[in-house]
């Protein structure tokens, strides 16, 4: 009898705690675009602008004893996002405004507002180096910051040859070449 006691008890006591241990948390990184500009013929010394570029929030979901594991998803989902939209900017999906499917709510990413990011990239550069005129290349930094293991900076590369990799800007007689 006192032995069947301590089972009843001890299963008890298991299935209330069961929901603790499977309970589930979210955590988040901040992610944005950083963009170094450089004079095209510059060989050594640092960029003559930095500038960041729309800021975003990146979720990840885990259990409630393991947050850094959500935040490692976070970080995951940041970068595939933001290398996703650099390398396949130049889909016509894109073109109207639209954020891709790897920058939406459906995985993890709110606030994600860009959709041609050529554009905006142009646009910013531009902004960063007026008046001057020249050619200058630009290299697109994805930076993820926040807690324990959000943070990383990763340059960012094009795959393939599809896209455009020289972004003339008119405004100032400016040239945009994007480091591959």
């Amino acid at each position: 009898m006192n032995r069947l006691l301590s089972y009843t008890l001890f299963f008890v006591i298991l299935f209330f705690q069961a929901p603790a241990f499977s309970a589930k948390t979210t955590r988040s990184c901040t992610a944005k675009y950083m963009l170094h500009i450089h004079h095209a013929n510059q060989q050594h010394g640092g960029p003559i602008a930095k500038k960041e570029m729309s800021s975003f929030t990146a979720k990840g979901r885990c259990g409630k004893t393991v947050p850094n594991r959500c935040r490692e998803r976070a970080q995951a989902a940041a970068l595939v996002c933001m290398e996703f939209h650099y390398n396949n900017d130049f889909l016509t999906t894109y073109t109207n405004n639209k954020a891709p499917y790897y920058c939406s709510t459906y995985r993890n990413i709110r606030g994600y507002h860009i959709g041609q990011l050529a554009t905006k990239i142009r646009q910013t550069a531009c902004g960063a180096i007026a008046p001057r005129s020249g050619t200058f290349k630009v290299k697109v930094i994805s930076r993820v910051h926040g807690k324990n293991k959000c943070a990383v900076d990763k340059p960012l590369r094009r795959q393939g040859t599809q896209y455009p990799g020289s972004l003339p800007l008119r405004k100032y007689s400016s040239r945009i070449t994007l480091e591959r």
